[in-house]
């Protein structure tokens, strides 16, 4: 049986007892998304684990706990566009990778989530990374000079784009930790002007920087704004979205985490990182509108596997799977990591807390992907979407509701552009390898031929996530009319989306037209 829920004592409520409380019918919405989370990260998720999150343990507790969630890509930038937009990420310009230092914004003229609920009348607001493109003003009027690093870039001049061009009221962040400038921004201004150069040991991608810049400070500050940011609007309605730069690198917890996990200066950093939440939920409830927010955590994608430099290796960083030589697995039991097509890319934590509406205590196996934020949240304020808008999204509600859930398939993308179709409790990957670009014990992806001789596709694999999860046993030599099948699906998805024509990865779609 798929997509059912498994409930709790605790909720053991009907459904239809569930409504939204009629005292305030516009709920406020805080959602937090790590970054580089990945799913046996969270010690609900992986009891044996050697990293503790009692703040996310709780959290889960107290709502619904999906263990078959999906990230839309495998990778930051995407996720990040899906989020906002409720559309596969490769349906916009960017079909793989992620967009690096001074990349022109990603974001044109779609109205994005803070946008859609922005006219449902809540305040919105943004905390923390962004990485979908920043305009910058310029001391010549030219483009920015990206061989030179951005030093025509004027600090002192306004953003020409950047979250508050899109839908945000309000935003704070650093947009990525790892490049420059490295600053925090409010609204469209640095509070502080990044005048001098990166210090010798920082890390990331040489630039300038602000003189209190210090990676060890972004949770800390991030949860710092969101918090003040919760008390100021406690009257509500508000959307916040607390965009953490954790546990990505740089992994930099703060002194008083050092040595707190036994997973390394990774599981430090994801340590505290809950602590952090847990700070963000304590504000809720301090504020007395713990009752009437929905709460919302999940991860851009799966973990990079890197320990933080606790083995000697570079700070802040250390090797690809170097995580593993301490004795955890941030993917549980799931195969594969950051970027890859198999599970440990994009199977994602995803949590929700709606109390008076979701009963504590769910667990729910259903088919899940974070673009269905956006489709929920327009149910629950009420909001139409046009014909269009956000296409990927599905609502949740029907299934919280105790009916049947609307997604029964999904396509994510990983790092290196390879789509992966899932559908029926069966997963097609259409290439040959990981299709990340991280992962140290990854093949170089072949991508799908079509044999018309034998009738079979070369270079996919085929999965039953049901029977294995783990995704040990390779099936499309055993299935192949389960594969053509799900490879015409899977074309189907891609051609709903328009033209691709240029893109490589997905030139195997002309042999199924031929075919058909």
């Amino acid at each position: 049986m798929r997509g059912r829920i498994i409930c709790g004592c605790a909720a053991s409520l009907a459904f239809g007892a569930c409504a939204v409380p009629a005292a305030d019918p516009r709920p406020n919405v805080l959602f937090i998304l790590a970054d580089d989370l990945g799913y046996g990260d969270l010690s609900v998720y992986n009891p044996q684990g050697r990293i503790r999150t009692p703040h996310l343990d709780r959290l889960a507790s107290e709502g619904v706990r999906f263990t078959n969630a999906h990230s839309s890509a495998a990778v930051s930038t995407p996720t990040r566009y899906g989020l906002l937009t409720g559309c596969c990420p490769w349906r916009g310009p960017l079909k793989q990778g992620v967009i690096w230092t001074w990349a022109d914004p990603l974001l044109t003229g779609e109205r994005t989530l803070p946008a859609m609920l922005r006219e449902a009348g809540y305040a919105t607001a943004l905390v923390g990374k962004w990485h979908l493109g920043i305009g910058f003003a310029t001391t010549d009027g030219a483009p920015v000079d990206r061989a030179a690093n951005g030093a025509n870039v004027d600090y002192t001049q306004p953003l020409t784009d950047g979250p508050t061009h899109h839908g945000f009221d309000y935003y704070y962040g650093d947009d990525v930790p790892n490049f420059p400038p490295y600053a925090f921004i409010e609204n469209d201004r640095f509070p502080e002007i990044p005048d001098r150069p990166f210090e010798e040991g920082m890390p990331g991608v040489p630039g300038v920087m602000a003189a209190s810049w210090r990676p060890e400070r972004l949770l800390a500050v991030e949860t710092e704004k969101a918090v003040a940011y919760i008390r100021e609007h406690r009257d509500g309605p508000f959307f916040l979205m607390v965009s953490l730069t954790a546990p990505h690198t740089p992994i930099a917890p703060s002194s008083g985490f050092e040595g707190h996990s036994r997973a390394g200066r990774y599981g430090d950093f994801v340590e505290e990182m809950d602590h952090r939440i847990g700070e963000m939920l304590a504000a809720l409830r301090d504020a007395g509108i713990e009752e009437r927010t929905i709460v919302v955590f999940s991860s851009d994608n799966g973990s990079s596997f890197q320990d933080g430099g606790t083995a000697g290796g570079e700070r802040y960083g250390g090797r690809f799977g170097s995580i593993l030589d301490l004795g955890h697995n941030p993917s549980g039991r799931f195969r594969g990591m950051k970027s890859d097509s198999w599970e440990g890319g994009h199977r994602i934590p995803f949590l929700v807390r709606w109390p008076g509406v979701i009963p504590a205590g769910m667990v729910s196996d259903a088919l899940t992907c974070d673009l269905d934020l956006y489709a929920t949240l327009a149910d629950v304020t009420g909001m139409t979407l046009a014909a269009g808008e956000a296409v990927d999204s599905r609502s949740l509600m029907p299934l919280l509701r105790g009916g049947e859930p609307s997604r029964t398939s999904l396509v994510a993308q990983s790092g290196n552009g390879i789509l992966c179709y899932i559908g029926d409790g069966w997963k097609l990957i259409a290439g040959s390898g990981s299709g990340g670009s991280l992962n140290p014990y990854g093949a170089a992806d072949l991508l799908p031929e079509y044999d018309a001789a034998s009738g079979r596709w070369r270079n996919v694999q085929l999965y039953n996530l049901e029977s294995d999860p783990e995704e040990r046993y390779d099936r499309a030599a055993l299935h192949p009319q389960r594969v053509a099948r799900m490879m015409e699906a899977l074309a189907g998805e891609v051609r709903r989306g328009g033209t691709v024509a240029d893109w490589a990865q997905v030139a195997w779609t002309a042999s199924v037209a031929q075919k058909e």
